[in-house]
């Protein structure tokens, strides 16, 4: 009796699976218009660190793929200023210490024109880390090394 009810139930099963189509024979999802709704950034104000190595002034990989990022997000907006605030604690010298900054400077501000940044303005400043704050707090100095840019923007055209 069991065995009856157990073989009526896997003969139904199987007559409703037989019944489906195949994967294969399902039609694919309807193509969508694109409205760029959902990829399309907002222009809000942004801001980004691109650190450095010690005593270097190239971009690393990472930095050069945080500024590919923040320019495919502003590439549709209206950037009205920049703001590049440099720091760069482990120059010896004054001397050093400026053409490190400048160099770093020059590097990041070139790579953001290099991909189409083009700001109404641009302001640059050199911070100077204080010698008692470097020397009472080691974990510091890693973060000293590195460039912060400011992007203040607003709708771009047809935006």
């Amino acid at each position: 009796m069991k065995t009856a009810i157990c073989r009526q139930a896997i003969a139904g099963f199987a007559a409703f699976a037989l019944a489906l189509p195949l994967v294969a024979q399902t039609p694919p999802a309807p193509a969508q218009a694109a409205t760029g709704a959902a990829t399309r950034a907002a222009c809000a104000n942004s801001q980004i660190a691109v650190y450095f190595s010690a005593y270097d002034t190239e971009l690393t990989p990472q930095s050069e793929r945080l500024i590919d990022e923040v320019s495919e997000q502003l590439k549709s907006c209206y950037v009205s200023r920049v703001t590049v605030s440099v720091l760069s604690e482990e120059a010896h010298t004054d001397e050093d210490a400026a053409s490190l900054s400048e160099a770093r400077a020059n590097n990041v501000v070139t790579a953001l024109l290099d991909q189409g940044i083009e700001p109404a303005s641009c302001r640059t400043t050199f911070d100077r880390l204080e010698a008692s704050a470097a020397g009472a707090v080691p974990m510091i100095e890693p973060m000293a090394r590195r460039v912060s840019v400011t992007f203040e923007v607003g709708p771009g055209y047809g935006a």
